[in-house]
């Protein structure tokens, strides 16, 4: 099957956003290779972040976030999200994001789960941003 250039879907190309989070997470928790089992981040006014080393093997590792914001009124829920860190290729990506995962690149719309097309990639920038707000919640 020949495809065309009108049927070739354009991937938004995540290694610098993966790239990026190792990045802020090592600024953070220090050398990545060597996690400890667990973090937890005193923010402000009850707000913490906690992360919780669920797996760990040679080249990679499983982490469970929990970051609550109390202070911020209209997200008052928790976020709740479990990334994969690739210490070889020094990236960490977002495998599941307020329960939901196994996310497809490019999701098709409409679908069952009510997933944006570009879900996988919204969920690697929510952790990006989290990340960035401890940092900066933390330095103050």
């Amino acid at each position: 099957m020949i495809i065309t250039h009108s049927q070739k879907k354009h991937f938004f190309n995540q290694t610098q956003l993966h790239e990026a989070n190792y990045v802020l997470l090592e600024t953070l928790l220090g050398d990545l290779n060597e996690i400890d089992p667990q973090y937890t981040f005193s923010l402000v006014s009850n707000s913490r972040l906690e992360i919780k080393l669920k797996d760990k093997h040679r080249y990679t590792s499983i982490i469970d976030i929990k970051l609550s914001l109390p202070h911020l009124k209209p997200f008052n829920n928790d976020l709740h999200l479990e990334a994969r860190i690739y210490h070889d290729a020094h990236v960490v990506e977002v495998t599941h994001f307020q329960g939901h995962g196994r996310f497809s690149v490019q999701c098709e719309t409409p679908n069952k789960k009510g997933y944006h097309p570009d879900e996988k990639q919204q969920a690697n920038r929510m952790l990006q941003e989290s990340l960035r707000y401890t940092l900066k919640l933390l330095r103050q």
